[in-house]
Protein backbone atom coordinates (compact mmCIF):
# COMPACT_ATOMS: atom_id res chain seq x y z
CA UNK A 1 0.00 0.00 0.00
CA UNK A 2 1.59 3.09 -1.46
CA UNK A 3 0.96 6.59 1.32
CA UNK A 4 0.53 9.95 -0.44
CA UNK A 5 -0.26 13.48 1.22
CA UNK A 6 -3.28 15.38 0.21
CA UNK A 7 -3.40 18.89 1.18
CA UNK A 8 -0.99 17.87 3.79
CA UNK A 9 -3.27 15.08 5.31
CA UNK A 10 -1.90 11.29 4.59
CA UNK A 11 -4.04 9.41 2.20
CA UNK A 12 -3.17 5.81 1.47
CA UNK A 13 -4.16 4.34 -1.64
CA UNK A 14 -6.65 1.65 -2.54
CA UNK A 15 -4.62 -1.33 -2.69
CA UNK A 16 -5.74 -1.91 -6.64
CA UNK A 17 -4.59 1.87 -7.84
CA UNK A 18 -0.94 0.18 -9.43
CA UNK A 19 -0.37 3.85 -11.44
CA UNK A 20 -0.10 7.82 -10.87
CA UNK A 21 -2.86 7.60 -13.58
CA UNK A 22 -5.28 5.80 -11.85
CA UNK A 23 -4.60 7.64 -8.62
CA UNK A 24 -5.02 11.18 -10.58
CA UNK A 25 -8.34 9.59 -11.93
CA UNK A 26 -9.60 8.91 -8.25
CA UNK A 27 -8.40 12.10 -6.98
CA UNK A 28 -10.13 13.99 -9.65
CA UNK A 29 -14.15 14.04 -9.61
CA UNK A 30 -17.38 15.75 -9.56
CA UNK A 31 -19.08 18.66 -12.11
CA UNK A 32 -19.21 22.34 -11.85
CA UNK A 33 -17.39 24.35 -9.37
CA UNK A 34 -17.38 21.52 -7.17
CA UNK A 35 -15.29 19.30 -9.61
CA UNK A 36 -11.58 18.45 -7.69
CA UNK A 37 -8.49 19.46 -9.43
CA UNK A 38 -4.97 18.36 -8.53
CA UNK A 39 -3.08 21.69 -8.87
CA UNK A 40 0.40 20.30 -8.08
CA UNK A 41 2.15 17.12 -7.38
CA UNK A 42 5.34 15.79 -5.65
CA UNK A 43 7.62 12.90 -5.92
CA UNK A 44 9.63 11.63 -3.78
CA UNK A 45 10.12 15.20 -2.97
CA UNK A 46 10.60 16.52 -6.29
CA UNK A 47 7.73 18.95 -7.88
CA UNK A 48 6.50 17.16 -11.28
CA UNK A 49 5.21 19.25 -14.04
CA UNK A 50 4.58 17.08 -16.29
CA UNK A 51 2.09 15.25 -14.00
CA UNK A 52 -0.53 14.78 -16.61
CA UNK A 53 1.85 13.61 -19.17
CA UNK A 54 1.35 10.30 -20.64
CA UNK A 55 4.81 8.71 -19.02
CA UNK A 56 4.06 10.56 -15.77
CA UNK A 57 0.43 9.02 -15.70
CA UNK A 58 1.78 5.43 -16.68
CA UNK A 59 4.88 5.34 -13.61
CA UNK A 60 4.41 2.94 -11.05
CA UNK A 61 3.31 3.98 -7.48
CA UNK A 62 6.04 2.49 -5.91
CA UNK A 63 8.36 4.17 -7.90
CA UNK A 64 6.50 7.44 -6.82
CA UNK A 65 6.40 6.98 -3.55
CA UNK A 66 5.85 9.00 -1.36
CA UNK A 67 3.27 11.19 -3.09
CA UNK A 68 2.45 14.77 -2.19
CA UNK A 69 -0.63 16.35 -3.96
CA UNK A 70 -2.05 19.87 -3.76
CA UNK A 71 -5.94 19.56 -4.76
CA UNK A 72 -8.39 22.36 -5.26
CA UNK A 73 -12.18 22.62 -6.63
CA UNK A 74 -12.75 23.92 -10.01
CA UNK A 75 -14.68 27.12 -7.60
CA UNK A 76 -11.29 27.85 -5.82
CA UNK A 77 -9.09 27.66 -9.05
CA UNK A 78 -11.65 30.30 -10.97
CA UNK A 79 -12.06 32.98 -7.89
CA UNK A 80 -7.56 32.40 -7.25
CA UNK A 81 -7.16 33.72 -11.21
CA UNK A 82 -10.12 35.93 -10.70
CA UNK A 83 -7.98 37.60 -8.01
CA UNK A 84 -4.70 37.46 -9.79
CA UNK A 85 -6.10 39.00 -13.07
CA UNK A 86 -7.87 42.23 -11.14
CA UNK A 87 -4.89 42.75 -9.32
CA UNK A 88 -2.78 42.62 -12.67
CA UNK A 89 -4.92 44.91 -14.48
CA UNK A 90 -4.09 47.85 -11.76
CA UNK A 91 -0.57 47.08 -12.88
CA UNK A 92 -1.87 47.24 -16.78
CA UNK A 93 -3.38 50.57 -16.19
CA UNK A 94 -0.23 52.12 -14.92
CA UNK A 95 1.83 50.56 -17.43
CA UNK A 96 -0.21 52.64 -20.01
CA UNK A 97 -0.20 55.84 -18.37
CA UNK A 98 3.48 55.35 -17.92
CA UNK A 99 3.93 54.20 -21.82
CA UNK A 100 1.80 56.75 -23.02
CA UNK A 101 3.60 59.65 -21.23
CA UNK A 102 7.25 58.27 -22.71
CA UNK A 103 5.26 58.56 -26.14
CA UNK A 104 4.50 62.15 -25.83
CA UNK A 105 8.53 62.92 -24.32
CA UNK A 106 9.46 61.41 -27.51
CA UNK A 107 11.19 58.43 -25.15
CA UNK A 108 10.81 56.04 -28.57
CA UNK A 109 12.89 53.30 -26.69
CA UNK A 110 11.58 53.14 -23.58
CA UNK A 111 7.78 53.82 -25.05
CA UNK A 112 8.18 50.96 -27.80
CA UNK A 113 9.67 48.27 -24.72
CA UNK A 114 6.35 49.30 -22.57
CA UNK A 115 4.33 49.31 -25.49
CA UNK A 116 5.43 45.54 -26.35
CA UNK A 117 5.18 44.62 -23.08
CA UNK A 118 1.73 46.27 -22.57
CA UNK A 119 0.68 44.32 -25.72
CA UNK A 120 1.83 41.18 -24.17
CA UNK A 121 -0.31 41.23 -20.85
CA UNK A 122 -3.23 42.72 -22.24
CA UNK A 123 -3.57 39.60 -24.48
CA UNK A 124 -2.86 37.20 -21.97
CA UNK A 125 -5.64 39.22 -19.87
CA UNK A 126 -7.88 38.66 -22.60
CA UNK A 127 -7.46 35.19 -22.70
CA UNK A 128 -7.77 34.76 -18.87
CA UNK A 129 -11.12 37.05 -18.83
CA UNK A 130 -12.81 34.24 -21.48
CA UNK A 131 -11.32 31.67 -19.77
CA UNK A 132 -13.15 32.47 -16.34
CA UNK A 133 -16.24 33.08 -17.76
CA UNK A 134 -16.06 30.13 -19.77
CA UNK A 135 -15.87 28.11 -16.11
CA UNK A 136 -19.19 29.04 -15.55
CA UNK A 137 -22.09 27.24 -17.59
CA UNK A 138 -24.70 29.47 -15.98
CA UNK A 139 -22.74 32.15 -17.42
CA UNK A 140 -23.28 30.86 -21.37
CA UNK A 141 -25.10 31.74 -23.81
CA UNK A 142 -26.33 34.71 -21.63
CA UNK A 143 -26.57 38.27 -20.65
CA UNK A 144 -23.24 37.94 -19.25
CA UNK A 145 -21.32 36.44 -21.63
CA UNK A 146 -22.58 39.02 -24.33
CA UNK A 147 -21.63 41.96 -21.81
CA UNK A 148 -18.31 40.20 -21.20
CA UNK A 149 -17.71 39.81 -25.39
CA UNK A 150 -18.99 43.37 -26.27
CA UNK A 151 -16.25 44.38 -24.07
CA UNK A 152 -13.49 43.06 -24.85
CA UNK A 153 -14.60 43.44 -28.73
CA UNK A 154 -14.10 47.01 -27.70
CA UNK A 155 -10.98 46.55 -25.87
CA UNK A 156 -9.69 44.48 -29.16
CA UNK A 157 -10.15 47.21 -30.87
CA UNK A 158 -8.45 50.31 -29.13
CA UNK A 159 -5.58 47.79 -29.28
CA UNK A 160 -5.73 47.50 -33.00
CA UNK A 161 -5.94 50.80 -33.38
CA UNK A 162 -3.00 51.20 -30.60
CA UNK A 163 -1.08 49.24 -33.16
CA UNK A 164 -2.13 50.87 -36.32
CA UNK A 165 -0.79 54.34 -34.93
CA UNK A 166 2.75 52.98 -33.43
CA UNK A 167 2.96 51.38 -37.37
CA UNK A 168 2.49 55.28 -38.43
CA UNK A 169 4.60 56.59 -35.89
CA UNK A 170 1.52 58.53 -34.63
CA UNK A 171 3.56 59.03 -31.12
CA UNK A 172 0.62 61.08 -29.56
CA UNK A 173 -2.55 59.12 -31.09
CA UNK A 174 -0.77 56.34 -29.43
CA UNK A 175 -0.28 58.11 -25.95
CA UNK A 176 -4.02 58.94 -26.23
CA UNK A 177 -5.39 55.50 -26.84
CA UNK A 178 -3.40 54.00 -23.71
CA UNK A 179 -4.38 56.85 -21.10
CA UNK A 180 -8.07 57.75 -22.59
CA UNK A 181 -9.55 54.35 -24.33
CA UNK A 182 -7.38 51.71 -22.18
CA UNK A 183 -5.77 52.54 -19.07
CA UNK A 184 -9.08 54.43 -18.28
CA UNK A 185 -11.72 51.07 -18.85
CA UNK A 186 -9.35 49.63 -16.48
CA UNK A 187 -12.26 49.16 -13.75
CA UNK A 188 -14.54 48.71 -16.20
CA UNK A 189 -12.43 45.12 -17.13
CA UNK A 190 -12.09 44.41 -13.36
CA UNK A 191 -15.76 44.51 -13.18
CA UNK A 192 -16.89 42.22 -15.89
CA UNK A 193 -14.17 39.99 -14.56
CA UNK A 194 -15.72 39.65 -10.92
CA UNK A 195 -19.28 38.83 -12.20
CA UNK A 196 -17.84 36.30 -14.86
CA UNK A 197 -17.32 32.59 -13.76
CA UNK A 198 -19.00 33.58 -10.70
CA UNK A 199 -19.23 30.86 -8.02
CA UNK A 200 -18.61 30.33 -4.80
CA UNK A 201 -15.27 28.32 -3.27
CA UNK A 202 -16.45 25.00 -1.96
CA UNK A 203 -14.76 22.76 0.73
CA UNK A 204 -12.85 19.65 -0.33
CA UNK A 205 -14.49 16.01 0.14
CA UNK A 206 -13.49 13.69 2.92
CA UNK A 207 -11.70 11.71 2.35
CA UNK A 208 -11.41 12.05 -1.23
CA UNK A 209 -13.56 8.96 -1.99
CA UNK A 210 -10.73 6.71 -1.93
CA UNK A 211 -10.60 4.09 0.94
CA UNK A 212 -7.95 3.23 3.22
Amino acid sequence: MNTCTVNGLTLHAATDLETWGQLLASLERGDGPARTVVAAVRFAGVDQPTFREPETLALDLHLAAPIDVELYTTGDLVASAKTMAIGALETLAESARQTAEAFRLHNLPSAHRGLADFVSTFQLLTTLTVAVGCADPSCKSSALETTRSDFLERMNTSLGSLIDFDVNEDWISVADVLEYEIADLMPQWAAVIRVAGAVEPHTLPTPWGIPS
